[in-house]
């Protein structure tokens, strides 16, 4: 009997290797998308399964739009410098609503909430995480506005991020980020974790 992917993620747990890296394409998210990092850390994500997406085509034909509530839908334009941005639960919707159409088996999957070290294990397994941050690595700026989604609250902040993590070193201490506005970077862990928890612990996988 095979094992399921779950089942797989638990054995890598047990035995956690110290360093593992996913080939990703970058894709940058400028011009077209001055505030489409969702649509493109998705993008980069689906392309290491194997889809052949041009940067717009979430943004344009998948992506879920709402600006009342921007935990379940995008608020504003990606394709414009006033937009704002989409939380874990809107994105999920997003993805899942591309892999049906291709009649695929895999799902967009919440992990938000999961510790940091546990990320490690979904990159091991050839699952890459798509993790919010900050632009540029910087503190957050929080502001006073919020989302609710199933019990759960979203602090927006004016420098929210998207990205798509594919690589770890743990004698390095380094992650390999695949940053939509910078490029392929390598960020110390303690830097990159701190921020992964002081804005929500907010991340996804698919499989």
């Amino acid at each position: 009997m095979p094992l399921t992917p779950e089942m797989e993620l638990i054995k890598i747990q047990e035995n956690l290797p110290s360093a593992s890296s996913i080939e990703a394409e970058m894709v940058l998210q400028e011009p077209e998308l001055p505030t489409g990092c969702e649509s493109v850390a998705l993008t980069m994500a689906l392309e290491t399964m194997g889809y052949d997406l041009e940067k717009t085509d979430i943004a344009n034909n998948y992506l879920i739009y709402d600006s009342s509530n921007f935990a379940t839908g995008f608020a504003g334009s990606p394709f414009n410098y006033s937009g704002a941005g989409i939380f874990p639960p809107g994105l999920i919707a997003t993805a899942n609503r591309f892999l049906q159409e291709k009649n695929s088996q895999a799902q967009a999957r919440d992990i938000s909430g999961s510790s940091f070290e546990d990320l490690y294990t979904y990159i091991a397994g050839g699952y890459p995480v798509i993790m919010w941050t900050t632009m540029y690595f910087d503190a957050p700026d929080f502001t006073e506005l919020y989302a609710e989604h199933n019990g759960r609250s979203y602090q927006w902040y004016n420098n929210e991020h998207c990205v798509l993590v594919c690589g770890y070193d743990l004698e390095a201490n380094t992650l390999t980020i695949m940053d939509p506005l910078q490029g392929e970077v390598a960020i110390d862990i303690q830097e990159a974790a701190y921020l992964y928890d002081i804005t929500g612990e907010n991340a996804i996988v698919i499989y």
